[in-house]
């Protein structure tokens, strides 16, 4: 799978899809509609000194990960179980892959059926 290894800095979300806008202005921002993600994982990552909990959008074409750190964050994860039938609430993943510090944590929040 290709992993989008851009660095973005927004996520923006609506009812056909989201959004990832970059810092630099001369790359394109990238769309992903909800119909076209065949699965969401949920995991951490480990930056040196702190963990940093990502999200992996994968599709036929490959992988978009975003990142808690980025913009847009809260309202993406709130989305993900209106927009996505049967995704997990954030209530229900976020401990699984939270704890415990420095683990991968990898789960299944969504999964094209």
């Amino acid at each position: 799978m290709e992993k989008l290894d851009r660095q973005p800095s927004r996520i923006v979300c609506n009812e056909n899809g989201l959004t990832i806008t970059f810092s630099d202005p001369s790359q394109p921002n990238a769309f992903l509609a909800w119909d076209k993600v065949d699965a969401v994982i949920a995991y951490k990552q480990d930056i040196y000194t702190m963990d940093q909990i990502r999200l992996g959008f994968v599709t036929t074409g490959g992988t978009i990960v975003v990142t808690e750190d980025m913009q847009g964050w809260d309202e993406l994860v709130q989305q993900l179980p209106i927009r996505l039938p049967n995704a997990l609430s954030f209530s229900e993943w976020w401990e699984r892959v939270a704890q415990p510090p420095f683990a991968l944590s990898l789960t299944t929040l969504y999964k094209r059926v």
